[in-house]
């Protein structure tokens, strides 16, 4: 068991029940995590996050009060410091984007793993990783995380093309490539493994 004082403190705003206490087996202290707190929608969390001060907040998308992206610079203001992960069930690619330019530290989808999704919450909180769980490490080209950056924001072969002058089908056999190399088998999976190299 993690020494109380080196574990992340983490509040989930989330409220289907079911998926909260899935979310607490994932996210227990053997791996240096401390659930300080949970709450079924956006008014509740306000009442109690500025107390608590988490270090990561766990947001899903669709909360019966609002849209977890909309509330995530409310929630920050409230505990600037904490790390806001935003929770959605549908692959829709402009929360991604969105996420790189406002208070979600990162995006990722209900349907991942136990693994992968502790992993990428490790990951925004640069926490070391147990033994047996390895970070996935993406190792591309330049022109292929130009491209993925580009994929990442929710933009079709057509639009890449454009962007860089290239055909259609030079993007779409890169992008095979790319989902090879990360081990993938679609576009959103893609994005939810894609690291900021910049």
């Amino acid at each position: 068991m993690q020494n109380s004082e080196k574990l992340k403190s983490l509040f989930i705003i989330e409220d289907h029940s079911i998926v909260r206490e899935g979310l607490k087996k994932v996210f227990t202290r053997k791996y240096g995590f401390n659930i300080c707190g949970e709450a079924q929608t956006l008014t509740e969390a306000s009442a109690c996050l500025s107390l608590l001060k988490p270090d990561l907040i766990l947001l899903d998308q669709q909360l019966p009060d609002g849209l977890g992206s909309e509330a995530a610079g409310d929630l920050q203001q409230t505990v600037p410091k904490a790390k806001i992960v935003l929770l959605t069930g549908f692959p829709v690619h402009e929360y991604i984007a969105k996420g790189k330019e406002s208070a979600v530290a990162r995006v990722l989808f209900k349907s991942l793993d136990a693994a992968t999704l502790r992993q990428e919450v490790m990951d925004v909180l640069r926490l070391e990783y147990p033994s047996g769980e390895k970070k996935v490490e993406v190792n591309l080209s330049p022109r292929e995380k130009e491209i993925m950056g580009l994929l990442a924001t929710g933009l079709l072969n057509k639009e890449i093309a454009g962007k860089l002058s290239l055909s259609e089908k030079t993007i779409r056999n890169t992008i095979s490539g790319i989902f090879f190399k990360l081990g993938v088998g679609n576009r959103t999976e893609a994005a939810l493994l894609w690291r900021d190299t910049e």
